[in-house]
């Protein structure tokens, strides 16, 4: 059996950058269920994974239908939990806003899952 990815049915979509900045990555509003996490890294080319002790990252949303920044239920997510938000909506792109990052983590990832299911 082909993965869903292979058959048009999902997507994955991601962005990086370094703590303190927020990301905004675009995403095909087509995929109505969307799956949300982040990953933190001590260096940009993202080998070195971490995990901090403090700190959340707010995740917020723009659906086609509306232009305005819509929190995700659930969020922000706590950096030290590893958690994953889920939300449905025909949306175009979702933003990660870090805050409070302990020390000695200095980039992070926004990965984004969507499927037509």
């Amino acid at each position: 059996m082909k993965p869903l990815s292979d058959a048009g049915f999902a997507k994955i979509f991601s962005i990086s950058g370094p703590i303190g900045t927020p990301l905004v990555r675009s995403i095909n509003w087509e995929f109505a269920h969307s799956f949300v996490g982040v990953d933190f890294f001590t260096d940009e080319a993202l080998t070195n994974a971490i995990e901090p002790t403090t700190g959340t990252v707010a995740i917020t949303v723009k659906s086609v239908t509306c232009d305005l920044e819509q929190a995700v239920v659930n969020s922000p997510i706590t950096a030290s939990s590893r958690e994953v938000l889920s939300f449905a909506g025909n949306t175009v792109s979702v933003t990660a806003t870090p805050t409070g990052i302990s020390a000695g983590t200095n980039y992070y990832r926004l990965r984004v899952a969507t499927n037509r299911s």
